[in-house]
């Protein structure tokens, strides 16, 4: 650990600052050194994991199935989203705009489904969609009573 370059030796007064700045600066100094041997550390390790991962694919031919199933990960499963953000609420929007009479969950969703040539049942999303947007107050629920939620612009 060296000193910093404008300590004084007796460590009380240099250039008009107290001993406290100069005692921080050489703390600064002397963290910054641990930072750097530690670093150096880690990247010899992340080297010596990828010398590893390479021995353990010349012996398995799945070697990285079998290093990923002895660490733990787990494949995520490819759920590609079906609309951007806010996509949804214009949609449902424009259906119960465009419709004359009121309108359910299920006559938006296979509204939406033709706009957008979706295969998927996409209904779960859009009774989530109506739900939100008649808690904001944007749509009514015209019939309270009735199985199903027929919804139109508040």
């Amino acid at each position: 650990m060296s000193k910093h370059p404008l300590y004084n030796e007796t460590g009380l007064l240099k250039n008009n600052k107290p001993h406290v700045l100069y005692a921080l600066a050489n703390k600064q100094m002397e963290l910054k050194e641990l930072q750097r041997e530690y670093e150096a550390k880690i990247a010899q390790i992340k080297l010596d994991l990828n010398a590893v991962e390479i021995t353990i694919c010349l012996f398995d031919e799945n070697g990285r199935d079998t290093i990923n199933r002895l660490n733990g990960v787990k494949k995520r499963a490819s759920n590609p989203r079906l609309f951007k953000n806010g996509e949804l609420t214009a949609l449902v929007i424009k259906c119960i705009k465009e419709s004359t009479i009121p309108i359910t969950n299920k006559e938006i969703a296979l509204k939406i489904r033709t706009i957008k040539g979706i295969e998927t049942d996409i209904w779960v999303k859009v009774k989530d969609c109506t739900k939100n947007l008649s808690n904001r107050g944007i749509i009514v629920n015209t019939d309270k009573y009735a199985r199903e939620c027929v919804y139109a612009i508040a």
